[in-house]
């Protein structure tokens, strides 16, 4: 879900460069379409909900409409399962997230938020360290159908980034042993015991980056015959074997590798196993990341 666009935008044409590649830069930006005119909230109700709106689509307040609906302005499913949160967190009102579906515009979710019972929001607090916890429903799902398939990657979560300018491997390879010791899901590995599927929770695991530079036409051909890449410490397979199967009995379940093309340009690439992760996290990791790289505390 988090890879659904928010924006469609139709056009005549696609523009293309001389060499026929897409012309990214001469594509137009996306467009919120607002059908029929603005109109601002009426009462205190439609004020909240429009601020919640707000901070879940990232849309200045008052660019919302309250006849505006949540899907035509960039809201997709996930977003949805956010603004049932926020409502929950801010109102206290348990609002189905069919609902949100039935009644996508303010107008009319703040008649039926005005039709429900007050149901208190409560937080989830941690809980006491254990020596292994429980799976949730889910988890138990993704660890026997992993088990099924040892040699599976139907639930890897691959990504990939083109990083321009100059980087610093370390400072990269540092950025991330920061997130694994900051999030708890990637210290854990999973594991039957005595019949019972359980996680563990790990105060340390190792890491590395594995690295690859083909910045050389000899890199390029030895890559191209399916040769293996040498001169580098860190390389062990070549870079089109990235996405393969993780044991779920290791932590961490995340796997990187930074691939140097040119002087100023890199491809990042990041493997997580869906047990760990999902659509709104990577959203967070990747934030996570940047905010560290750039030097800022989170």
């Amino acid at each position: 879900d988090y890879m659904i666009p928010s924006f469609i935008v139709q056009i005549q044409q696609i523009p293309l460069t001389p060499n026929g590649k897409i012309d990214r830069k001469a594509l137009p930006p996306p467009v919120i379409s607002r059908p029929g005119e603005y109109m601002p909230p009426a009462n205190e109700l439609e004020e909240k909900l429009v601020g919640i709106w707000s901070r879940v689509l990232g849309i200045e307040e008052e660019k919302i409409s309250i006849n505006a609906d949540f899907f035509e302005i960039g809201g997709q499913s996930l977003r949805a399962i956010s603004l049932t949160a926020r409502i929950h967190k801010e109102l206290n009102v348990k609002l189905p997230l069919a609902e949100v579906f039935k009644k996508s515009k303010i107008k009319e979710l703040a008649q039926y938020i005005k039709t429900r019972e007050g149901h208190r929001y409560t937080p989830i607090y941690q809980i006491e360290k254990q020596e292994f916890y429980d799976l949730s429903p889910a988890q138990k799902r993704l660890y026997i159908l992993q088990q099924i398939d040892m040699e599976s990657t139907a639930y890897n979560i691959p990504i990939a980034y083109i990083l321009e300018g100059d980087l610093h491997r370390e400072k990269v390879a540092g950025v991330f042993m920061q997130l694994i010791h900051r999030h708890e899901s990637l210290r854990t590995s999973f594991q039957t015991l005595k019949e019972k599927s359980v996680q563990v929770i790990h105060r340390q695991v190792k890491f590395g980056i594995e690295s690859y530079d083909i910045d050389t036409d000899e890199r390029r051909q030895q890559k191209e015959e399916g040769g293996q890449i040498t001169g580098d410490k860190s390389n062990t397979h070549l870079p089109s074997e990235f996405i393969r199967a993780f044991n779920l009995s290791y932590a961490p379940l995340l796997r990187v590798e930074l691939i140097k093309i040119k002087e100023k340009q890199h491809i990042l690439m990041v493997d997580m196993h869906h047990i760990i992760t999902d659509g709104t996290s990577m959203g967070l990791f990747i934030k996570e990341f940047k905010t560290l790289y750039g030097g800022e505390q989170l």
